[in-house]
């Protein structure tokens, strides 16, 4: 998964356009929203994405939503997956 100021791209797909939605962050966790209407293989709408999971700092957690409202409130995950950065 790439994510850059603008885009997503997850594996060999296309990359699609998001917004950070995130109110209050710890500089660690962030709420995205993709914005644009082609068809998602993998990913969800509204995505939780977390750097430094527990004490692996070279962890990113991503957990996948099918609404805004399910994403803040942390409830009805459609999915998550956790990479480990490359060294």
């Amino acid at each position: 998964m790439i994510i850059n100021m603008s885009t997503i791209r997850f594996a060999g797909e296309k990359a699609v356009a998001y917004h950070d939605v995130t109110r209050v962050t710890n500089g660690r966790e962030f709420h995205l929203e993709i914005t644009t209407d082609a068809k998602l293989d993998y990913l969800t709408r509204f995505l939780h994405v977390s750097f430094g999971v527990g004490e692996r700092t070279d962890q990113m957690k991503v957990s996948l939503y099918n609404s805004r409202k399910d994403m803040e409130a942390g409830e009805n995950s459609q999915g998550e997956a956790t990479w480990q950065r490359d060294k």
